[in-house]
């Protein structure tokens, strides 16, 4: 279904929100609007670009480009999407180039302006971010779908995976795969998942995002094992990774 790019570090700039509604999944949130408010005040106050900076928004938010002219072609999910982004360039471009994106957003975190790879403490500042993130989502919609912009969809992701078929029905959450044999076949990769939203996956993400904040680790580790203690009695399900 997806075919993951090599740059690994490149999706680290870039995140990608699909905020799927239960009626109206062109309707703009309240979250999004909060944060569009927000972008716009922050973005006239960081226009000041020097040009390390700039060389290397242009080289990661090429693979961003590149995965919203593929999933334009499947209609409606470009107008589902809103992107968060942490530069002030790549804001402006996603912007001008797909007015009809669902938003994107400018959120002002000078650590993942940096190139940086996993391991290191941008890495993991950017974890723990996406975890809030997922959390505040909870609290404002219904469900939503976190995804990554390093990958390629041969086919339409939200046609695909039928979230009231009996696999997927009675699941609070919904993981992508770290692999289909082995230890692998039981861990989750991260990259992808979709949120019911519910009290208990406020406290799933917020509970990581708390582990993460103390401890060095991966976030799909962490979830991996929150998943497996079904803790606050969430109920994950996996999407096949083949």
């Amino acid at each position: 279904m997806m075919r993951q790019l090599r740059f690994r570090f490149l999706h680290l700039a870039i995140l990608i929100i699909s905020i799927c509604f239960y009626l109206k999944y062109r309707r703009v949130s309240n979250i999004q609007n909060f944060l569009n408010e927000q972008s716009k005040i922050i973005f006239n106050d960081q226009i000041q670009i020097n040009e390390y900076k700039e060389q290397f928004r242009k080289y990661a938010l090429n693979i961003t480009l590149n995965f919203l002219c593929n999933v334009r072609q499947f209609p409606g999910v470009i107008e589902q999407i809103v992107a968060v982004v942490f530069d002030s360039y790549s804001h402006q471009v996603l912007k001008e180039s797909f007015p009809e994106m669902g938003g994107v957003i400018f959120w002002n975190i000078p650590a993942l302006e940096e190139k940086f790879t996993s391991g290191d403490g941008r890495y993991q500042l950017f974890q723990y971010f996406r975890s809030k993130l997922a959390s505040l989502l909870t609290e404002t919609t219904n469900q939503f779908w976190m995804v990554q912009a390093d990958t390629i969809w041969k086919k339409n992701l939200f046609e695909i995976i039928d979230l009231e078929s009996e696999e997927f029905i009675e699941a609070t959450l919904i993981f992508d795969s770290e692999g289909s044999e082995g230890l692998l076949g039981s861990m989750i990769a991260g990259g992808y998942f979709f949120v019911r939203s519910s009290n208990s996956t406020k406290k799933f993400f917020e509970t990581s995002a708390d582990f993460l904040l103390d401890h060095f680790a991966t976030d799909n580790n962490v979830m991996t094992r929150q998943c497996i203690q079904q803790d606050f009695g969430v109920n994950c399900a996996k999407i096949k990774y083949r």
